[in-house]
């Protein structure tokens, strides 16, 4: 459920995973997360629908009285603690690791593989591949620079693709319109001596 989230939201996982049952409002259809728990101090809200809405649905509608979050983790019992950091979800690179090697793709950034946080980059590319504006998708993912935001946003390669064969068409059915005339070879000069006469 967090990864699933994230990968369509690009909430950061340490925020996503503190989420406290009380900052969701289903009479509204948000997640209102308090300055406290955003990276840059800032409230940051996101409104629900899709496939998002049906996952925040199903978990407040079976909630685990003795714990006030809203994702959990394997761990997740009465009396235990939960991670300051990573609320009940707890810190979960083992398990990140382990499904990795299972679909067969590389781990971590050092081996040029995938880490969590890849989903803000999935999230940010889709946002804006599916049309929304710049502005509204970072309200999404919760980035507070356009410069950052970039830096995430991995454009919409297919249609970069796309207009890359369109220019390349347009191109080529120039150079088959053209005729060119190929120039006639230049001659050596020959060295006069200042009176029209060739110098020795």
């Amino acid at each position: 459920d967090l990864f699933a989230f994230a990968y369509d939201y690009g909430v950061r996982k340490g925020q996503l995973s503190r989420t406290l049952r009380r900052f969701v409002d289903l009479e509204r259809v948000v997640i209102e997360w308090p300055p406290g728990e955003c990276k840059h101090k800032e409230a940051h809200t996101i409104p629900l629908e899709g496939d998002g809405l049906a996952i925040v649905e199903r978990l407040m509608a079976s909630p685990r009285t003795w714990c006030p979050y809203l994702f959990h983790g394997p761990s997740c019992a009465p009396g235990t603690t939960p991670s300051q950091r990573y609320g009940c979800v707890g810190d979960s690179k083992k398990a990140w690791r382990s499904a990795c090697q299972k679909a067969g793709f590389p781990v971590g950034r050092k081996a040029g593989g995938f880490v969590f946080h890849h989903t803000r980059n999935t999230a940010a590319t889709n946002l804006r591949a599916g049309g929304m504006e710049e502005a509204d998708a970072m309200k999404i993912t919760g980035h507070t620079t356009a410069h950052v935001f970039r830096h995430y946003n991995l454009g919409d390669v297919e249609s970069l693709r796309a207009r890359l064969t369109r220019s390349r068409r347009f191109a080529q059915s120039l150079s088959a319109r053209r005729k060119v005339t190929p120039l006639a070879p230049r001659l050596p000069q020959t060295a006069t001596d200042g009176q029209g006469r060739a110098a020795r």
